[in-house]
């Protein structure tokens, strides 16, 4: 017996409200995903409510989905403010913005402030001056559920004047972010619930706005990300400021006040700590002062946190990155520890970054941190470096020409012999615990003009005989070596018991102005331009292991990497 089953279409009306509740809220994601793929209004998604009423009445009671608000038309804006649950509101006002009239702009404000305790989320841009005349508009918004701000003023030239005050009150407010707004200007908006502040954009603030900015929130901030990116003028101001809930510090360092704030910041152990020491606007004492400034403080927290783990990554000649870590293996495979996120968040690390600063000046600043990290670099275990690996592509010849001391110089202290007659003295290793290293695209002979001081080879084999007897190196690891001859490989594979490398032992010119050849990291001879500064490009199919390599002569290769004016391209 056959059953036949009436299969004709059912109106849509007839299912259960959530469930067209559902396909409703579905609908109107893809429109908005849609919409912003495509350069379409925002509000495109509100013609789904024109089908019908009861289309209409069920987008109009789901309330969060009117909750992102594009703050443009004053009326539009009311009306979302008007059906939102959590309103998150963004507005935009550009510098040569003439789309909008004052009186526009007046009457937006005037429905922000009409709904301002309902907003939970702002995110303001305006120019300098329309955020002088906003300040003084009046009374301050009250703003009881914002958790959430981001101000933002355009160009490095159009800050907003110190002299004026937010109109904002904010007493649950949990992340503030700023651009060009001094302390003094965003203080309303200080309080013991702020979990998260970002002070951004290289505005002049005086050390007292720094300590009365940490004041207004309490005895023990709650604090867990904090970035003050403004440049600190000193004004002879002092305090110690306890942040023991920090997850993330982030602080450039331009000058002495802001090295010397950075040491009166109590930490816990667990914060991940950014420094940033940019030298543009500073000479070679003021760069060592700083150096010697921090330097304890870094001392300090890597001895107290048990910092084992040191990666060095020398990026140009003009940029060096420092990372001090906890080890995250014991050693032996079978005692390797399985470490979850939340473990590796919880432990904690501080990046040292030196940026812009002289390239001829790269020894005697790697000189003065060697000095005064050498308490840090002793406890070192495990050892990373990386030497300008962005120069080594792959089948170029050498872009490098004034490359520096790296990385060698940073590492090394300088000792007596004593068992040598007359007044002798050779470098070893700083890191006397030194368990495993890992070298990437280091150069380990010629690598500063020939100078032997800088001799890593000789520095390796001297130090392996120096080295702590319970700790001494027993794991190095070498990818893609550059003057790295055979009978050093030869030599640290016998000093050292266990040696791995990859990429063949090629050679480069290693800073020397003297050769008329040139070597690539391959082995292969590139020969220099003619007199008459013509470029003759070949091309010749080099085979290295399993790998075939395109290696092009002449001169083109290294402008491609270095840029018209010699510089490497960022």
């Amino acid at each position: 017996m056959v059953n036949y089953i009436n299969r004709a279409s059912t109106p849509i009306k007839v299912l259960p409200l959530e469930l067209l509740d559902n396909i409703l809220v579905l609908a109107v994601d893809m429109e908005k995903t849609t919409a912003a793929a495509n350069g379409l209004s925002f509000l495109s998604w509100m013609k789904i409510g024109h089908v019908c009423r009861q289309w209409y009445e069920v987008l109009k009671m789901h309330k969060s989905l009117w909750n992102e608000i594009v703050a443009v038309n004053p009326g539009v804006t009311a009306l979302f403010l008007d059906r939102a649950f959590k309103p998150s509101v963004r507005l935009a006002i550009r510098p040569a913005d003439g789309s909008d009239s004052e009186e526009t702009r007046t009457h937006l404000f005037d429905v922000l402030e009409e709904f301002a305790e309902k907003i939970t989320s702002l995110d303001m841009e305006m120019p300098g001056v329309m955020w002088e005349t906003f300040c003084n508009r009046g009374k301050p918004w009250q703003m009881r559920r914002l958790e959430h701000m981001r101000l933002w003023t355009y160009g490095v030239t159009d800050p907003v004047p110190g002299t004026s005050i937010v109109p904002f009150s904010a007493p649950i407010l949990k992340e503030l972010i700023t651009c060009r707004f001094s302390l003094t200007t965003i203080q309303p908006l200080m309080s013991q619930n702020i979990e998260r502040l970002e002070v951004l954009g290289n505005v002049q603030v005086p050390a007292s706005d720094i300590w009365m900015a940490f004041g207004r929130m309490g005895a023990k901030p709650n604090l867990t990300h904090l970035a003050v990116c403004a440049t600190i003028m000193d004004d002879g101001t002092r305090q110690d400021v306890d942040l023991p809930r920090l997850q993330k510090l982030v602080l450039p360092v331009r000058n002495m006040a802001s090295a010397d704030m950075f040491t009166h910041i109590v930490l816990p152990s667990s914060a991940s700590i950014t420094l940033e020491v940019e030298c543009d606007d500073l000479d070679l004492d003021e760069v060592k002062a700083i150096i010697k400034t921090i330097s304890s403080k870094i001392n300090e927290i890597v001895s107290c946190n048990a910092f084992s783990t040191c990666n060095l990554c020398h990026v140009n000649t003009a940029h060096t990155n420092i990372i001090f870590s906890p080890a995250l293996d014991t050693g032996s495979a079978a005692e390797q520890k399985i470490w979850s996120k939340s473990e590796l968040k919880s432990q904690g690390r501080l990046e040292l970054v030196l940026s812009s600063y002289n390239e001829e000046e790269e020894a005697q600043v790697y000189d003065t941190l060697a000095g005064d990290l050498n308490s840090a670099l002793k406890q070192v275990t495990v050892l990373k470096i990386e030497d300008m690996r962005a120069y080594n592509a792959v089948g170029l010849p050498p872009s490098r020409t004034l490359i520096g001391p790296f990385p060698s110089r940073l590492v090394r202290t300088l000792k007596r012999d004593f068992n040598a007659p007359g007044d002798i003295w050779h470098s070893e290793l700083v890191c006397s615990r030194l368990q495993r290293m890992e070298l990437h695209y280091v150069r380990f002979r010629k690598t500063y003009h020939d100078n032997a001081v800088d001799d890593f080879v000789d520095l390796l084999l001297r130090s392996r005989q120096c080295l702590q007897s319970e700790t001494t190196l027993k794991n190095l690891t070498i990818r893609y070596a550059v003057n790295l001859e055979e009978k050093d490989a030869k030599d640290l594979k016998e000093a050292i018991p266990w040696v791995d490398w990859t990429g063949p032992l090629g050679a480069e010119d290693g800073g020397n102005d003297d050769d008329d050849d040139v070597e690539d990291v391959f082995g292969e001879t590139v020969t220099e331009p003619d007199e008459d500064g013509d470029n003759v490009v070949e091309e010749e199919v080099v085979v290295t292991g399993d790998v075939d390599i395109v290696a092009t002569s002449g001169n083109d290769a290294a402008v491609a990497e270095e840029g018209v004016d010699g510089k490497s391209k960022e």
